[in-house]
This record gives structure tokens, C-alpha cells and sequence, in this order.
């Protein structure tokens, strides 16, 4: 019984790095999750992130997958707060801290996050999904 738990733990710790690196992945191809044109009633700016953003980024993605491993949304949601504060147009941002406050039973506000992805990036699966 003790070797099925380590088993699934190392399972879900290893779940949380492959995330994190696919997550990475994502947002270089659909560049961090900016929409392919500005809308003008938005005023929204699109730039490429330096090696210094895109670094952190990682990092912050990284230690929110694992706190999301550990089961601990509360921690999740913070750096997935942090994330969204840094690169607000980044739509995978908005829909992970939606699935972390889910996890909380922050029903409202998750809902709020998934819509705010789906509005910076319509054409994504999981807002729609989540």
C-alpha cells in the first residue's frame, strides 16, 4: 500500500514537471498566449518577452505546477496571480489560476478567470473546457 502511494506521488510530481515544460512549450508557439492581432477597443500592445521574462515565467509556472501536485491550490493560485500580474494578456495564466481557485470551490472567481482567457485567446480548447 505504501509503495502504490510513493508510486502515485512520484507519478503526480513528475505530472507537474512535464505540465510545466508543455506549458512553456504553448506559450512559445502561440506567443505567451497574446492574441495574433491587437483589438483597438482593447488598446492591447503585443511585444516580444526577453530571455529575462521568459525565464521567470518558467520558474513561476514551474512552482505552480508543483504546488498543484502537493494539493495546494491556495500556493497554486498565488503564483499563477503573480504570473497574470506580470503578463496579463497570457490566456493559459488565466485559465490554470481558474482551474486552481476551482479547486478551492472559488467557483465565481474561477469562472472569471476562464472567461478572461477565453476573451484574450477565443481560439484555446481549455478555458472553454474548464
Amino acid at each position: 500500500m505504501m509503495m502504490l502511494f510513493k508510486l502515485r506521488c512520484t507519478a503526480i510530481a513528475w505530472a507537474g514537471k512535464i505540465l510545466s515544460l508543455v506549458l512553456v512549450i504553448c506559450l512559445i508557439i502561440t506567443n505567451f498566449g497574446l492574441p495574433a492581432k491587437a483589438e483597438s477597443s482593447q488598446n492591447l500592445s503585443i511585444r516580444q518577452l526577453t530571455s529575462e521574462e521568459t525565464k521567470e515565467l518558467d520558474l513561476l509556472a514551474r512552482f505552480a505546477f508543483e504546488a498543484t501536485g502537493e494539493g495546494d491550490f491556495a500556493r497554486a493560485e498565488g503564483y499563477w496571480t503573480k504570473i497574470i500580474q506580470a503578463f496579463p494578456l497570457n490566456a493559459a495564466a488565466w485559465s490554470n489560476r481558474g482551474n486552481a481557485r476551482v479547486s478551492q470551490n472559488l467557483l465565481e472567481l474561477a469562472i472569471a478567470d476562464f472567461n478572461q482567457s477565453i476573451q484574450i485567446a477565443p481560439q484555446a480548447l481549455d478555458p472553454y473546457l474548464n
